[in-house]
């Protein structure tokens, strides 16, 4: 099962779609309720890096590949995006620049971050980037 593999990756990607969603048909003040829910969702990617069932390996004709380094560098990529929408929180809504499209732009550049760890041919780091 190859789309095991990428879990975390598939995961955020359809996680920041479903944010940008509600963001959109919210009515009221969303981007801090936004930010918690993409932090939220950061912290649920963390876990499934952790405890990928697949256990690691190649997939999609050896064009991503999951191991122990790709999994630590992907959790240090987890944690710095959670940490850069924590803080940015305060500086946002102080700048009156809060808009809820800001954590989910983040969502998406981590998604790639992720897919360009995990590249084992010029054509899928291509697609992260």
């Amino acid at each position: 099962m190859n789309w095991v593999i990428a879990l975390p990756e598939l995961l955020l990607a359809g996680g920041a779609m479903a944010l940008l969603m509600l963001g959109v048909f919210l009515k009221q003040d969303r981007a801090r309720l936004i930010s918690w829910l993409a932090v939220l969702l950061l912290v649920i990617a963390m876990v499934v890096v952790i405890d990928n069932p697949s256990g690691g390996g190649r997939a999609f004709g050896n064009l991503f590949i999951v191991d122990r380094f790709s999994q630590f560098m992907k959790m240090l990529t987890l944690g710095a995006s959670a940490l850069s929408i924590l803080l940015s929180l305060n500086y946002i809504e102080r700048e009156y620049m809060a808009r809820f499209e800001f954590p989910v732009l983040m969502l998406f550049a981590t998604s790639g971050m992720l897919m360009m760890i995990s590249a084992n041919d010029l054509i899928s780091l291509y697609l992260g980037l």
